[in-house]
């Protein structure tokens, strides 16, 4: 289920210009903070770092 949903994050964070914050809350996320965790847990960054790594 977590890889599922950091595969959702990943997709939500590179398709639009949305806030972490809305990324998260649309995943089911109680705070933001466990989002970022997750999504450097299973994608080795963070989703700014993420972000950025897309538009290098």
């Amino acid at each position: 289920m977590a890889a599922t949903r950091a595969a959702d994050a990943r997709a939500g964070a590179a398709g639009r210009r949305r806030s972490g914050a809305a990324v998260a809350l649309d995943l089911g996320y109680d705070s933001v903070s466990a989002f970022i965790a997750m999504f450097r847990r299973h994608l080795g960054a963070t989703p700014t770092q993420y972000l950025k790594s897309l538009h290098d």
